[in-house]
């Protein structure tokens, strides 16, 4: 009976001890400039002279980046440093090197190694890019920060660990990937190479030349055209998937859902399976491919204005 009681009592102790340290360390961080605020910032603008179509590419761990279209024949950027301390803030840099046409842009400083809540370490750099209206980009990386790129034509190479990814009108070829987050194309028309660990794929009103979407744990949406000769695939592993093709869609399709139905609003004429959860068959006289696989969702494919 003792050696119960006495078992109980150091058990109790050390839940008191570790409480003790979480407060220790709570308040602790708020000394240290409240843990996660970013009070102290910093900025810094740069413009660069290109001709023709410059690439781009960027480091960055923690903050947003955004591309957007501007003057022709000039970079600028603008970077915003953030930080909860004076001397947090100090150890970020920017470092931007030229090389004719090629702009790279790296972000040291931010991989602070100092105690924070979630990997949060108080320290981030937002950017805010123009370039010319035909710009490559890439690689764009961010591990824990947003990407938007609008309105430019090019190669786009774009990923984040923890970040949604936007595009809106853009002409080219896009190859975007989070592994928790959405990834979401607007408008515009080229080849999309999209990917998701853990979030949805959405694409809206785009001009397709070829189509590779993909997420483990999310749906997919497609509002769009496909392009004559276009080789597309689309697959999720638990979720759904939703395609919306003009009237006039001529396709060789391959449909099918591990445990789920699949629903075609257009005449299949079928040369395989044809069944609630598989259809295989081609649309029109068809002039490029469709293959669609789901693991746990439904599979709809319907025309526009139905």
């Amino acid at each position: 009976m003792k050696k119960r009681i006495t078992i109980i009592l150091l058990s109790f102790t050390l839940v008191l001890v570790a409480v003790g340290m979480v407060v220790s360390v709570v308040a602790a961080g708020g000394i240290v400039g409240h843990i996660g605020d970013v009070n102290k910032m910093a900025t810094t603008d740069q413009t660069f002279a290109v001709t023709g179509a410059p690439t781009i590419s960027l480091q960055d761990h923690n903050g947003t980046i955004t591309v957007t279209r501007g003057a022709e024949n000039s970079v600028v950027v603008h970077a915003t440093k953030r930080a909860a301390t004076d001397d947090l803030l100090a150890k970020l840099q920017v470092n931007i090197q030229q090389d004719g046409n090629r702009i790279t842009i790296d972000t040291t400083g931010d991989n602070f190694s100092g105690f924070g809540f979630f990997g949060h370490n108080g320290m981030m750099v937002d950017y805010q890019i123009q370039v010319p209206a035909h710009a490559d980009l890439g690689p764009i990386r961010s591990s824990n920060g947003r990407i938007h790129i609008t309105g430019i034509a090019g190669q786009f190479d774009l990923s984040t660990s923890n970040g949604i990814i936007t595009a809106q009108d853009v002409d080219g070829t896009v190859s975007a990937q989070t592994a928790n987050g959405r990834v979401s194309v607007t408008g515009g028309r080229g080849m999309l190479r999209l990917n998701s660990s853990n979030g949805i794929v959405e694409v809206q009103n785009v001009q397709a030349t070829g189509l590779d979407l993909s997420t483990s744990n999310g749906r997919v949406s497609f509002t769009g055209s496909l392009a004559p000769g276009s080789k597309n695939s689309v697959e999720t592993s638990n979720g759904t998937v939703s395609m919306v093709l003009p009237p006039d869609s001529a396709l060789t399709v391959d449909l099918r859902s591990g445990n789920g139905s699949v629903n075609v609003g257009f005449l299949v004429t079928a040369n395989g399976q044809n069944k609630r959860n598989a259809v295989q068959g081609v649309i029109n006289r068809p002039d490029a491919d469709l293959t669609v696989h789901t693991g746990n969702g439904s599979i709809t494919l319907i025309k526009q204005g139905t």
